[in-house]
Order: C-alpha cells, then sequence, then structure tokens
C-alpha cells in the first residue's frame, strides 16, 4: 500500500521548494548488530564519497497539506 512518507515525496517532486533538504553521502549499514538495514548518512565529509542521497530537513507541512488535496482531490479550500 501507499505510504505517507510516499505521499510526501510526491508532494516534493511537484513542489521541491516546499522542502529543505542537503545531498550527502549515504550507505546502509549491513554489519551492525542493532544497526543492519539503517541508513547511514556521512554528516562530516569524512569518507571522501560524492553526495548520492537528499536528505530532508524541513517541510512546510502546512502547504503540503494543502497541495495534497488540491492536487489530488481536486478540492480548494
Amino acid at each position: 500500500g501507499v505510504r505517507y512518507n510516499d505521499l510526501v515525496m510526491m508532494m516534493r517532486a511537484i513542489r521541491p521548494d516546499l522542502f529543505r533538504s542537503v545531498r550527502l553521502p549515504v550507505l546502509v549499514e549491513t554489519t551492525g548488530t542493532l544497526t543492519a538495514g539503517q541508513t547511514v548518512p556521512d554528516w562530516h565529509g569524512r569518507w571522501g564519497m560524492a553526495p548520492n542521497v537528499d536528505i530532508c530537513l524541513e517541510v512546510d507541512s502546512e502547504a503540503v497539506a494543502e497541495l495534497f488535496v488540491t492536487t489530488l482531490c481536486g478540492w480548494t479550500p
């Protein structure tokens, strides 16, 4: 099924100006006992890798909710 994060990312594709993000290198932890499967970003640029993921830091949630309603449901408040 559709998850809320999928809907939010569709909104980001339509209106990226409603989101603040940063592009960073990110790896998936595959060997950790407690962290297996987690994504790990290089916040400090220590890995020497090129950025490969956009990480969303902030969202204008009110504007995204209105965009969702008006775009996908055809309703105008």
